[in-house]
């Protein structure tokens, strides 16, 4: 990397003087520096990286023990994700691994510990195929470039809409579409990868280290995950006498006092709905009960509604 000073080639007569172009020079200086530095960041990470292939220092020295392993290398935080997560997880990699085929390959795997609703994969497939979905969809070249980091706009308007018109009202036939997002602002609307995700980011954002989530049990066994690895929470189930039905708030407040007794902050409260793994779909009532708790103990609430809409028997309107 050339060194930057005065007698530098980069001062020569043909360049403007510094009194006169004094933003010139030294945009051009904090680029050439800038550059230098990127030229010999990559030069150290490179050495670094075949330093670490050959097991060797500059000097030729080893850098591993003979007991070291990844663990010695990277740090306590990294560590913990390395850690298996849930415990059918290598079971799961199986399954992606050698899936089972009726022709192709009968003797593989079949995963039955995720849920997904398969059934509107070709539907899915096809719309999203069309073409004029896509031309709809990657026509505004806005698309590619820095946008909000709550998602696109034109997405989130439309998220708000489905929302209000599939969760929030049974008939918008006389509504008009500004009415209907009115009801679910696009605005209040943010979007990001999976609920896995999303739920870290709620975890990390609204509760401290060793905070308490209450969950209704039983629950889905990815949640202790989804809030120990980033956030660090700890979850805390919320034991109920008829799980079909949903908790009480007398259920919640006895799972906040044991968890107070624990020496834990009660910081959220943590609902399914679908339940995941029951199915059961808590009535309207008992969602407002428990969110009507949580707000007088000043405890987050959050839902997650990932199977919502996922109808078996229309006639019975039952997941």
């Amino acid at each position: 990397a050339p060194s930057i000073c005065p007698s530098s080639p980069l001062f020569s007569e043909t360049m403007p003087s510094p009194t006169s172009k004094g933003i010139t020079i030294h945009t051009l200086l904090s680029t050439t520096v800038a550059t230098a530095a990127v030229i010999s960041s990559f030069y150290v990470i490179n050495k670094r990286r075949k330093e670490r292939r050959t097991n060797k220092c500059f000097d030729g020295t080893s850098t591993l023990s003979s007991g070291d392993n990844i663990h010695s290398i990277i740090g306590t935080r990294g560590r913990r994700c390395l850690a298996p997560v849930l415990p059918y997880l290598h079971s799961f990699f199986k399954c992606i691994e050698d899936p089972c085929h009726p022709i192709d390959n009968p003797e593989g795997y079949i995963a039955l510990c995720v849920a997904e609703n398969k059934l509107i994969l070709d539907y899915l497939s096809s719309h999203l195929n069309n073409q004029e979905t896509a031309r709809i969809a990657f026509s505004d070249k806005s698309l590619y470039c820095y946008n909000s980091f709550l998602g696109l706009q034109h997405v989130r308007e439309a998220v708000a809409y489905f929302l209000a018109r599939k969760f929030l009202c049974c008939d918008t036939s006389n509504l008009t579409k500004k009415q209907i997002l009115d009801i679910v602002r696009p605005n209040h609307v943010a979007l990001g990868s999976g609920c896995a995700g999303l739920l870290n980011y709620l975890f990390y954002s609204l509760a401290e280290e060793n905070d308490a989530v209450l969950i209704p049990a039983p629950y889905y066994c990815a949640f202790e995950s989804d809030m120990k690895a980033i956030a660090k929470c700890v979850p805390f189930a919320v034991q109920i006498k008829d799980p079909s039905l949903g908790p009480t708030p007398e259920e919640l407040e006895n799972a906040y006092k044991q968890a107070r007794k624990r020496g834990l902050r009660v910081k959220i409260l943590l609902l399914t709905n679908p339940n995941n793994p029951l199915g059961v779909i808590y009535s309207a009532k008992v969602i407002k009960d428990c969110i009507d708790w949580a707000n007088g103990k000043h405890v987050h609430s959050i839902v997650d509604e990932i199977y919502a809409l996922s109808v078996h028997n229309e006639s019975e309107n039952k997941f």
